[in-house]
């Protein structure tokens, strides 16, 4: 009978340190993930940081050759303008000097 009980405390010592065993692994591949899970998110922040800054600055550009595309559309225009108030000023004065005296 003694010999029966010191068979089933060894077992259920057994079964414990298996329990253990069991446990400290489980714990350590958690640990595991979670250092997994904040290098890929730190990555993932890179990334996404890097992909924004290349984004930044690709609509820059964009928009500083827009703005130099008007600036010189605006300048051609003011240029057209000024020539025609040139050739036809002389004209205009004439118009509006009528139209005052009517």
């Amino acid at each position: 009978m003694e010999e029966i009980i010191e068979k089933v405390i060894e077992i259920d010592n057994k079964a414990k340190r298996f329990t253990r065993q069991a446990e400290d692994r489980k714990e350590g591949a958690d640990k595991y993930i979670q250092a997994q899970r904040i290098l890929i998110k730190s990555e993932s922040d890179k990334t996404l940081a890097n992909d924004l800054a290349n984004e930044q600055k690709r609509l820059d550009m964009q928009t500083k050759a827009k703005l130099m595309q008007a600036e010189k559309q605006e300048a051609a225009e003011l240029d057209r303008l000024d020539k025609f108030y040139e050739q036809n000023k002389a004209r205009l004065v004439a118009q509006v000097f009528n139209e005052v005296l009517k």
